[in-house]
């Protein structure tokens, strides 16, 4: 009995179900063409917008529990905007059921599917808006939109203003907006994804976000009093599938402005790239980071004006391996804080003229040497780089070209300044005229030796560089010669040690207290490893590293490595030592280039009375001299020479003041000594208030000439000779003797 009483109450429920639904049915399909043309006419009215559509129907299950109304093939014009319009495949109003059956259209809910948006904001807007004369019937005070709910599926979205050269273009593809409606404005929430055709600010100026994928969840909030549209913290946007943390203020008062502020991590300087304009995207071009970055994003870009948006970019990371332009020039373990800022002068409003791009607190290694620096580059149309660094380096450690010419040791401390065009960071162009590189360096006992040479050169002291030229004023330097205090220039040093040249230039004035050319002149054997060399001892420097034991200075295979570098050297020490000659105030012009020593001027003063002399040393092997002596002491000037290289007339033989020209030519030995059968030369002398003693030829005399008178010690007041040299032969053509035994003598003779 219950049973039959529950079927019976069942279906007689359901009947009223069914009667009340289909009751309600056509109740609202009655209202369907009376909601549709009301809205259509609100819309008109109170927006003046024109709307039609070819048809209307109503759905429940849509969007159950509300009450939709469908409207198919929409289109919409605008009164106020010249140009704009809407069409869409359908818009779906849904209204409240219960506010349905006491006649009143309430909408909740719009939904808008395959629809295109244009907004084209003529070049002379109307100052106020056109007067609606238009008057609503009694109906429409019911109608009311209290809208809940957004769905976007598929909407092309376009504002253009070609008076400001502006242009946003999106597509929305499914975006749903949650609204909340109060007295005082509205709070929103978007959730979706879209896809970016461009924003251009300034058309001339190029894009931001072109051609970019761009999903969203955000959360609004829009003030009716401040007309303030506000992107509250912990929205987010997907840029390229890269969230950004976005927050943001829209003004739509008196002044028109969009502020945006986005925050990511580990974003790559090619997805910064996509974001940006060209202009920016170029620039950046010329930097290689290989790791993401952490990245902050401000934009402030002002609605319906001519002008860029202002735009700051901050980004920071560590331990990443960074390239600039087409250098070759490699940068590791980087760590810094970079800002691209493009703004005007009075910080309202973007200048793209005027931007600039800053890496700060920069550090790392370049070419293994630690650095830290400071990097802008202003003016975005045709980037200028401006570079402040400073690094230390350890010689040892250098890895470049130069190390197949020298082998190196010690330190160097540079502070760098860099500026020139980006675009000519290049290995060809870098040190052009339009670049400039200068730098301060402090060098701590930096040694070099060229290779298949045996002499080490130790620095200490302070050089700058300018472009590619390296200058210095009180620079000290130990050698195997001794120790001198430099000032000049080398000449396209710094192409040469990036390996751009094979040679440099050096002018230099070296002033010493005292040089010892001995151990250049006189070496006779290998040497210890660079590494062992005393730092300031003038004592025999290392050979070359793997150098055989007793293998000579200057073999026929290093005669084959010829130099490549150009020096001219003005040279004055207080002492010098050449061989056997001590010399004082000896002052000295000298030329190296191609393998030849060209002494263009030599005077000093030894054996008591001054040396003039001019020669050439080629390729360490043959010497050329021309050489003037001056009133100087006989018996040393021949004991220090060492008898010019012959046995005739010998410091023994001679006393008193000796006044000399001579021209002289030899080959020289592996260990830099004369070879005797190549000696050819001719001297003219004079000798004055002089003895010859025990002199051979003349003793001679006394066998067939003055029997009684000693011949050993021949005193003259002057003595005039000419001879010649060859090999080991001394022609005499005139040898004039007044003397104590002679008043004229002659003596002719090949010796």
């Amino acid at each position: 009995m219950i049973l039959r009483l529950f079927k019976i109450f069942l279906v007689f429920t359901t009947a009223c179900i069914v009667v009340g639904a289909v009751g309600v049915y056509l109740l609202f399909t009655s209202y369907k063409d009376e909601m549709a043309s009301e809205a259509i006419r609100q819309l008109n009215v109170k927006f003046g917008v024109s709307v039609t559509c070819s048809r209307a129907r109503i759905s429940f299950f849509s969007n159950w529990p509300q009450v939709s109304v469908l409207l198919r093939d929409v289109a919409a014009t605008g009164k106020k905007f010249e140009g704009s319009g809407f069409t869409a495949e359908s818009i779906s109003f849904s209204f409240n059921i219960r506010e349905l059956v006491q006649k009143k259209f309430i909408v909740q809910s719009l939904s808008i599917r395959n629809a295109n948006i244009l907004v084209s904001k003529p070049a002379d807007l109307p100052t106020e808006t056109p007067e609606i004369t238009g008057e609503l019937p009694d109906s429409a005070a019911a109608f009311d939109f209290q809208i809940k709910k957004i769905h976007l599926r598929n909407t092309h979205f376009v504002y253009r203003s070609p008076s400001q050269g502006q242009k946003f273009d999106i597509l929305f593809r499914d975006n749903v907006i949650r609204v909340q409606q109060y007295t005082d404005g509205i709070v929103a929430g978007v959730k979706g994804s879209a896809f970016s055709n461009g924003l251009a600010f300034r058309a001339n100026r190029g894009e931001f976000a072109d051609s970019m994928r761009v999903a969203f969840d955000l959360a609004l909030h829009y003030s009716k009093n401040e007309k303030i549209l506000c992107i509250r913290p912990g929205s987010e946007v997907e840029l390229e599938g890269h969230p950004y943390k976005v927050t943001g203020l829209f003004l739509f008062g008196e002044e028109k402005k969009i502020n945006l502020y986005a925050t990511t991590n580990k974003v790559t300087v090619e997805q910064v790239k996509r974001f940006v304009n060209d202009r920016i995207r170029k620039t950046l071009g010329n930097y290689e980071v290989d790791k993401p970055l952490n990245a902050k994003v401000t934009l402030v870009a002002s609605m319906g004006k001519r002008e860029e948006p202002a735009l700051i970019i901050r980004a920071a990371t560590e331990k990443n391996r960074v390239r600039i332009g087409t250098s070759r020039i490699p940068y590791n373990d980087v760590a810094f804080s970079a800002k691209i800022v493009s703004v005007d002068k009075t910080g309202t409003r973007g200048d793209i003229s005027r931007a600039t791009v800053t890496f700060d607190r920069i550090s790392g290694r370049i070419y293994d040497f630690p650095f830290t620096a400071w990097v802008r580059v202003r003016d975005l149309r045709r980037p200028y780089l401006i570079v402040r660094g400073k690094m230390n380096i350890n010689a040892a450690d250098i890895n470049l070209d130069v190390k197949n010419e020298f082998d190196l040791e010690g330190m160097a401390q540079a502070h760098i300044r860099y500026s020139g065009l980006a675009e000519k960071v290049t290995r060809e162009e870098f040190l052009s005229d339009r670049m400039r590189l200068t730098a301060d360096l402090k060098l701590i006992n930096l040694r070099y030796r060229e290779k298949k040479r045996p002499y080490v050169y130790t620095l200490n002291g302070n050089a700058r560089v300018v472009s590619s030229d390296v200058s210095f004023d009180d620079l000290k330097i130990s050698t195997v010669v001794g120790n001198a205090t430099l000032k000049g220039k080398a000449e396209r040093f710094v192409q040469y040690l990036f390996g751009y040249t094979s040679g440099f230039r050096a002018s230099l004035v070296a002033r010493s207290d005292s040089i010892n050319l001995n151990p250049v002149l006189m070496q006779d054997g290998a040497q210890p490893p660079l590494s062992a060399a005393s730092e300031s001892s003038p004592a025999r420097q290392p050979s070359v590293a793997g150098e055989l034991p007793g293998q000579s200075v200057i073999s026929d295979k290093q005669k084959e490595v010829l130099s490549r570098f150009d020096f001219d050297v003005d040279l004055r020490s207080k002492k010098m030592i050449i061989r056997r000659v001590h010399a004082e105030d000896a002052a000295m012009r000298l030329g190296y280039r191609n393998d030849t020593l060209d002494v263009r001027s030599l005077r000093l003063y030894a054996c008591g009375g001054k040396i003039e002399a001019r020669g050439v040393v080629a390729g360490f092997s043959e010497v050329k001299a021309d050489i003037a002596v001056d009133d100087m002491d006989v018996n040393r000037m021949f004991s220090q020479f060492e008898n010019f290289g012959q046995q005739t007339i010998v410091s023994d033989n001679l006393r008193g003041r000796i006044y000399l020209e001579a021209n002289f030519s030899s080959r020289l030995d592996e260990r830099m000594e004369v070879i005797g059968e190549t000696m050819s030369g001719e001297v003219r002398l004079s000798l004055k208030d002089g003895q010859l003693v025990n002199f051979e030829p003349v003793q001679k005399l006394s066998n067939f000439l003055f029997r009684n008178r000693d011949f050993s010690t021949v005193s003259f007041s002057e003595l005039n000779e000419t001879f010649q040299v060859r090999g080991y032969e001394m022609t005499i053509n005139e040898l004039e003797i007044g003397s104590n035994i002679l008043n004229l003598y002659v003596v002719n003779g090949i010796y």
